[in-house]
Formats: C-alpha cells, sequence, structure tokens
C-alpha cells in the first residue's frame, strides 16, 4: 500500500471512530464496556461518556505519529514503519470502539478471544519487516 493510501485509509479511520460514536453515542446504555481481558471479555463497566475516551487517545497517537513522520532527515523505511503503526493503531482502536457498543447493546459478547494474539502478531510483523529490510541492506 503507498504512502498516501495508509495515510488517507488511516484518517478515515479516525473519522469513522468519530463519527460511529458521535452517531450512536445515544443508543448507549447508561453502562459500557471499557475494559476487556486477555480472552476478550469485557471484566470493566462504567458510564457511557467514557465511550469518548478511546477516540481521543486514538486522535492525539494519530497527531503525535503523524509528528513523528513530519520530522526532519527521516528514512524512507521509519516512514513506513511509522505509517504501518498508525493504521494498526487505528484499525485496533476503531475495532474495539465498534465492539464496545455492540456489546453494549447485546449485540456481541466481547472482542474476540483470537483478538490479542492477531493484534500482538499484526504489531511485530512490521517490526520484523523492517529488521529484515535492514539486514538485506
Amino acid at each position: 500500500m503507498g504512502n498516501n493510501k495508509l495515510k488517507y485509509t488511516t484518517l478515515l479511520l479516525v473519522a469513522l471512530m468519530w463519527g460511529f460514536t458521535l452517531f450512536h453515542f445515544n443508543d448507549l446504555p447508561e453502562q459500557i464496556p471499557i475494559h476487556y481481558n486477555a480472552k476478550g471479555i469485557p471484566d470493566g463497566f462504567d458510564t457511557r461518556i467514557h465511550v469518548w475516551g478511546l477516540p481521543l487517545i486514538a486522535t492525539l497517537l494519530f497527531l503525535l505519529l503523524a509528528g513523528l513522520q513530519k520530522r526532519t532527515g527521516i528514512q524512507q523505511i521509519e516512514l513506513q514503519l511509522l505509517q504501518w503503526m498508525q493504521l494498526l493503531i487505528q484499525g485496533t482502536f476503531t475495532y474495539i470502539q465498534l465492539q464496545t457498543f455492540f456489546v453494549a447493546v447485546n449485540k456481541s459478547n466481547g472482542l474476540g478471544s483470537w483478538f490479542l494474539p492477531v493484534v500482538v502478531i499484526s504489531f511485530l510483523a512490521p517490526i520484523f519487516w523492517v529488521i529484515k529490510k535492514q539486514q538485506q541492506s
């Protein structure tokens, strides 16, 4: 995926998270899941106002990583790694946000037992790719 495609896909995920949250906020019950255990089952609950926390953190991370990408002297491989990490973070946060809504309205029972292993592998893959690329240089 090209640099611009990664950037726009990531930005789309940020917008999707905010839009979905804004559009469906009033559909939420007063108590929502705010934490999940390693098996993807909700194990912490709080008031629905907390649903804004994840989009806020996701947006701050998006801006932080976007800022890192603009620093002078950044190598192409570093830029690609930052862009992939940015996309993976936004994708992960967007999925968690959507599942939080689905769990809150009884349309799902959690993130899924596969969630944690998939996320770990997804975040390690680009790091190993960079290591392999640097060894080839």
